[in-house]
This record gives C-alpha cells, structure tokens and sequence, in this order.
C-alpha cells in the first residue's frame, strides 16, 4: 500500500503550487518506496533462520540423513526470506540510526539527481518521505537553509512522520505545506518574475 493515492497527491501539488505563489521557494515533494537496502539484512537473518532451523532438526532427529536438514534449511530460508518481506516485519530489522542516515543520503543524492541545487535564488526546498522506514527528511539550499537552520526544519519533519505513522501522510504533508508558506514568503519573498522552475508533482520512485 503506497503512502499516497492520486487524490492525495492532487491535494498536496495544490498546497505546493499554493506556497510557490507566495514566495519564490521551488519545493519538491518526493515519495520513495524505502531508502536503504534492507534485503541484505533480510537476506543474513533468512540464512540465520535457516541454519537455526537445520540444526533443530538434526537435534530433533539425530540419525536422520544429512541431506534432509541440508533442505530443510534451505526451505526455512526461503520461507523467512518471504516472511520478513513483509513491510512491518521487514521494517524491524531496520536499526532506527541506520533507517535515519539511509534516508538522509537519499534525501541528498535525490536533491543533487532533481536539480534543486540550480534554482536562481538558490531556494529550493525537497520532502522527501521514505515508506518503509517511515522516516522524512526537509532539505533547503543555500538561500533557505542559511536562514532556517536545521532546527527550523525539525518541527516540521517531526509532524510529517507523526503523520505518516498515523496513515495520514497526505494530511500532515498538506499541514505543513501549509505553515512553511508563512514561512518561506517572510524568508523567500517572491520576486517580479516568480516563474515556476520546479514542477510541482508529486515525484513517486517507484
């Protein structure tokens, strides 16, 4: 199930297209599937499962062929490999430090591969959300982020994984769209020619 549905998404271009009339910010929302690559963690304790389940086996039944605990261990490898594919299971094998910088790298190499770097101003602003790690990252270059800090992105970051962790990432997206509008017309004022540099879809790496 993907974060946001084409309503939302609608909702959310709105609210951006909104803020850039507003102040010459050019902002990005991105969504991405996960940032990290957790099948190499799901793949080690799929394996440790297996081993686990071979041993078991012989231990339950000693004198049995070795050939039957070699595929046994196989299929409880496949088997958990499977079974922590699932989202909320393979979420957990996720340490929570590793889950924030996995997003946060992406976050970066997202705003270089977009361009948000290249604005005239220097003002542009990326949301990015990663669904498996439900995890959010706001970046700003240079004309934004001089002024605001990270601190000033906190709160904001903060309420968007609330948000996402109460199924209502749209809702809390929108909200926060919402704020930074005051926001970035007092930091980012709009200029003569305020031309939209940025589109304001909704990116889905999927």
């Amino acid at each position: 199930m993907t974060l946001l549905d084409s309503a939302q998404k609608q909702r959310i271009e709105a609210a951006i297209a909104a803020l850039e009339e507003r102040s010459a910010a050019e902002v990005v929302v991105a969504v991405v599937p996960q940032s990290g690559r957790p099948w190499l963690t799901r793949s080690l304790v799929a394996f440790a499962c297996g081993l686990l389940g071979a041993w078991l086996f012989l231990e339950a039944a000693p004198v049995a062929d070795v050939r039957w605990a070699l595929g046994f261990e196989v299929a409880v490898t496949f088997a958990a490999f499977a079974l922590f594919g699932a989202r909320p299971l393979e979420r957990l094998l996720i340490a929570p430090a590793l889950a924030e910088r996995e997003v946060e790298e992406h976050a970066f190499a997202l705003f270089a591969r977009r361009g948000l770097h290249r604005t005239r101003g220097h003002t542009g602003v990326l949301i990015l959300l990663s669904e498996l790690e439900r995890r959010a990252v706001i970046l700003g270059d240079e004309g934004i982020h001089a002024r605001l800090g990270e601190q000033g992105w906190r709160r904001h970051v903060e309420r968007i994984v609330d948000a996402i962790r109460r199924g209502r990432a749209a809702d809390g997206l929108v909200e926060v769209l919402a704020e930074l509008t005051d926001v970035l017309a007092e930091l980012a004022p709009p200029e003569t020619n305020n031309d939209d540099e940025l589109p304001n879809a909704v990116l889905d790496e999927r």
